[in-house]
């Protein structure tokens, strides 16, 4: 049986969280949510994602400040991270890059599925 990848998504739009999970869930992947920077590090301590899905606009801490506390984590800085946001501007693209993220996908422009098989390229090794 193939392994169950952990995502932590950072996300505080309760409608989008409750499909993303149950697509994700359908897609056989583990689920832990933080609706805010801050609780993404509470959730960071307690379980150790395979990746995580990240919002930029978020309370308390928002994306970009989290990306740079993860990468310069030693505990945090190996884990693949894709930028879910509603920003579409090349900048904020440019940003989330140069700070470490490995993917950026305006949530406009993806579907829940096809960000799923996203996820799953990501996590699969490089040959």
């Amino acid at each position: 049986m193939e392994k169950r990848h952990t995502i932590l998504l950072v996300e505080n739009d309760t409608f989008l969280n409750k499909i993303l999970v149950y697509e994700l869930v359908q897609q056989n992947f583990d689920v832990i949510l933080a609706d805010n920077g801050e609780a993404a590090f509470e959730r960071l301590a307690e379980r150790k994602p395979d990746i995580m899905i990240l919002d930029l606009m978020l309370p308390v801490k928002d994306g970009f400040e989290v990306l740079e506390e993860m990468k310069s984590t030693e505990v945090f800085k190996d884990i693949p991270v894709i930028v879910l946001s509603a920003l579409s501007k090349d900048e904020n693209l440019e940003r989330a890059l140069a700070l470490g993220a490995v993917g950026y996908f305006v949530k406009s422009d993806i579907s829940i599925p096809a960000l799923a098989e996203k996820v799953r390229g990501f996590l699969e090794p490089k040959e």
